[in-house]
């Protein structure tokens, strides 16, 4: 289950809310304008209420329904305000009874309302059962529970029955055999019951228990009575967790988390220093809330200054503007109207420079009550108000980073203190590199060795080196380096028939498909006289293959209208074969005649290495649309053409082969090709002086 989000403060004299779930059991009555029935309430915050619905219909609990929530019934009441169901699941009462456990938030609820909702929550206390303890034991500093002694386990039964326990505790005076018939029957009555139960004297052995460990029916156990003290605080503990429930890593981030959330989470914890840390903040935060701008101030408690995280570095004292209030006071402030609020200062609060912004900020905590920075954000005064949602957005981003700003804050300053302890202790240490001060502190203080001309080592290497260069010489002036031109290609069907319609219709059916086989007469499509004829009177015309080949390029579909002439597919004749058509720059038009190879790769096969002849050559260089020409209609761009270009043809065998496999060449298909204009010896191109020289001589 998600706990509703806090609502967000709108007003000066607030104070933030607590989000500790208060357990209760009273009535309420809940009204969707249509329907009313009753529920009743297990658990409240100041922000919404958790309701146990019996299942005798699902009008009033769908999630997102706006509600009216009434009742009467101490603590809880007298309460009459509209709510929102957020949220739905499964569950069953504490006697086992199937019902819908629905989480509802609070709509509209002002400040006195939630008020006087605290004061009656502030009287209800969690209550810690005890049976079997002994009678030394000193309850009356139990001020934060309030503790029920059962003299037997019958009466502690009863107990159980009438009130909402929020721990059992089971002590040394019953014996096991007791204790484990006690928890099976509560457990057994009541299986909807997660109550926390602590045994206190248990004796040495553990595995009468072992199932309700297993079960997570047990909180704690110990083989001897435990002490006053500790007993307190395993209370203490075991009713917090009966408050808050167990914590889930879906309490921190509920499934309904949006995916930029969530890679803000995986993020903010890699960043090197706080500043980026609380950037990242400030750039999710405006784009989770849509506003204009967004800015994050780090606060530093001991000076009260602020100091904004982007380009500029802004200083502020943290004792003017709503930016200071919320570092001051820890408390979150969403505005309307920046400009009418006596706290507003434009210069602080108001990056973006318009005369009215409506104004979000949210503190960042380091731990309770220690505020260690402040994340913004504002929208134009015309723009619409910042929502309930994008207030529980901001807080849940500022909650998600505070634990690493903290962490990278605390890394900054110890590095400053170790940083001035350095210093302190070494004199000038800045006029120093770090490798100088190292090899100071560990070189020894021998003579130097006599510095020498030519080492040893060069002496050794000196022929090596001398047969090295001869060899590259030699190798530069047998390497030969080719010179090519490359462009794409697409293999085009030799002979290629469109397939058109005499007259103009409606298609009504297409009986075939890009790649199948026909044959001469074999029905293509079907079409309408009309739009609206729908019988078989009505069909005006049948479309049948001309010749015996593959259906390719199909371009209508039912209900379609065509015209008459138009192109409705086209009849490859696969017998007649295939051809490569390559575009090339049209600047080597003069250097390419036909009967010169091409090499050629396909698309999708990149182990494919063809070889074809060029035995057609456009000897005029082609412009784009040319060259689209030339390629045929459907398609020409898959050739690239973007300038003068040149378009070569190429014969094909049926079909080409990649590794040990061959497969059949089909029309339409792309890669790319090069041809091999001329080579010349490596030398040549390290030392282009050398070509003129031996031309020369020729």
């Amino acid at each position: 289950m998600v706990i509703p989000p806090r609502l967000v403060q709108k007003s000066t004299d607030s104070t933030p809310m607590h989000s500790c779930r208060t357990p209760i059991r009273c009535a309420v009555r809940i009204t969707n304008g249509v329907e009313s029935r009753s529920a009743v309430a297990s658990a409240v915050t100041l922000g919404g209420i958790q309701l146990e619905i019996p299942i005798d219909g699902d009008g009033t609990i769908t999630v997102g329904r706006m509600v009216q929530l009434d009742s009467e019934a101490p603590p809880l009441g007298p309460i009459h305000i509209a709510a929102r169901i957020a949220s739905t699941q499964s569950a069953v009462d504490n006697r086992g009874k199937a019902v819908v456990s629905a989480v509802l938030q609070f709509l509209d609820f002002s400040e006195s309302q939630r008020q006087e909702l605290e004061g009656r929550l502030q009287l209800v206390r969690p209550v810690v059962l005890l049976v079997g303890c002994e009678a030394s034991l000193d309850t009356a500093k139990w001020e934060s529970v309030r503790v029920i002694e059962a003299a037997t386990a019958e009466e502690a039964l009863r107990y159980l029955d009438k009130e909402v326990v929020s721990v059992f505790v089971l002590g040394p005076q019953l014996r096991p055999d007791q204790m484990q018939s006690l928890l099976e029957c509560s457990i057994a009555e009541r299986p909807g019951n997660s109550r926390p139960n602590i045994l206190s004297g248990i004796g040495a052995h553990v595995e009468p228990f072992q199932s309700f460990i297993d079960h997570d029916h047990i909180f704690y156990l110990a083989r001897g009575p435990l002490k006053n003290v500790d007993l307190w605080a395993l209370s203490l503990a075991a009713a917090t967790r009966f408050a808050g429930g167990r914590v889930q890593a879906s309490d921190l981030l509920p499934s309904e988390t949006s995916d930029r959330s969530l890679e803000f989470c995986a993020r903010i914890c890699l960043q090197a220093d706080a500043a980026n840390a609380a950037n990242l903040l400030a750039e999710a935060v405006r784009r989770e809330t849509a506003g204009e701008s967004a800015q994050c101030f780090l606060y530093d408690r001991a000076t009260h200054v602020l100091t904004s995280t982007d380009t500029t570095r802004r200083v502020e004292i943290a004792s003017a503007g709503l930016v200071g209030y919320v570092a001051r006071t820890g408390v979150p402030v969403q505005i309307e109207k920046a400009r009418d609020d006596p706290r507003y200062d434009a210069e602080s609060d108001n990056p973006s420079g318009h005369a009215d912004v409506r104004f979000l900020a949210e503190p960042i905590f380091a731990r309770p009550e220690i505020v260690i920075g402040v994340v913004t954000a504002t929208r134009p005064g015309t723009a619409e108000p910042f929502s309930r949602e994008d207030a529980c957005r901001v807080a849940a981003l500022a909650g998600w980073a505070a634990p690493s700003i903290s962490a990278l804050l605390i890394q900054e300053f110890a590095q400053t203190m170790l940083l001035d302890r350095a210093r302190a202790a070494v004199p000038n240490l800045e006029i120093f590199r770090p490798e100088a001060l190292d090899l100071h502190t560990n070189s020894g203080q021998g003579e130097g060795e006599v510095l020498e001309g030519v080492p040893a080592w060069l002496r050794r290497t000196h022929w090596v080196t001398t047969a090295f260069l001869l060899i590259s010489l030699i190798y530069a002036m047998v390497a030969k380096v080719d010179e090519t031109t490359t462009g794409p290609v697409l293999v085009r069907a030799r002979s290629k028939s469109a397939l058109t319609s005499t007259t103009g219709g409606v298609v009504r059916s297409v009986e075939v498909t890009a790649g199948d086989h026909v044959r001469s007469g074999d029905l293509v499509l079907e079409f309408y006289d009309s739009p609206t004829s729908d019988s078989l009177k009505s069909i005006r015309g049948l479309l049948r293959a001309p010749k015996d080949g593959l259906v390719s390029d199909v371009r209508v579909r039912p209900g379609q209208q065509i015209s008459p002439g138009e192109q409705v597919a086209s009849i490859i004749d696969e017998t007649v074969g295939y051809e490569l058509n390559a575009r090339l720059l049209g600047s080597y038009a003069p250097q390419i005649r036909p009967g010169m190879s091409i090499v050629f790769k396909l698309d999708g096969y990149p182990d494919s290495h063809e070889i074809g002849t060029i035995d057609g050559v456009r000897t005029d260089n082609v412009v784009p649309l040319e060259a689209a020409r030339h390629s045929s209609r459907e398609n020409g761009n898959a050739l690239g053409v973007a300038g003068p270009a040149l378009v070569v043809h190429s014969t094909l065998p049926q079909r080409f082969a990649v590794g040990d496999r061959s497969y059949p060449y089909e029309d339409g298909m792309t890669g790319n090709g090069e041809v091999r204009l001329l080579s010349e010896p490596l030398i040549i191109e390290i030392v282009p002086g050398l070509k003129n020289l031996l031309s020369a001589r020729k």
